[in-house]
């Protein structure tokens, strides 16, 4: 089922549980991605003078940041994914909706 592009953007009024797991997966999938060419464009430019020099120090806070939440992300969609096979409680929600709230005030910080 189609997922909206923005957190919390999608309806599940209408989806299975089936449907709702599969974007979890999905959503794992792609902050995988993610995380993956982060990585490769830090170690691309660490080695620069303007990394080495003249990156400001919040901004290589906010990178590190964002890495941990790739990986808290991913742990907690996992989780989750597991325990929604027969329901879905109110703390899947409660989490989702956390995650999502912190990715939306880094990325206002980017």
């Amino acid at each position: 089922m189609g997922r909206g592009f923005f957190a919390g953007d999608t309806d599940y009024k209408h989806q299975s549980l089936k449907d709702m797991r599969s974007d979890l997966k999905d959503w794992v999938i792609s902050i995988k991605s993610h995380r993956k060419s982060l990585k490769k464009k830090i170690k691309e430019l660490e080695g620069t003078v303007q990394w080495k020099e003249k990156m400001p120090q919040d901004f290589e806070v906010i990178v590190e940041k964002s890495m941990a939440l790739f990986e808290t992300a991913i742990e907690e969609l996992r989780n989750i994914s597991k325990e929604v096979k027969k329901e879905v409680r109110e703390d899947h929600i409660t989490r989702l909706n956390k995650l999502g709230v912190t990715a939306d005030e880094m990325s206002k910080r980017y």
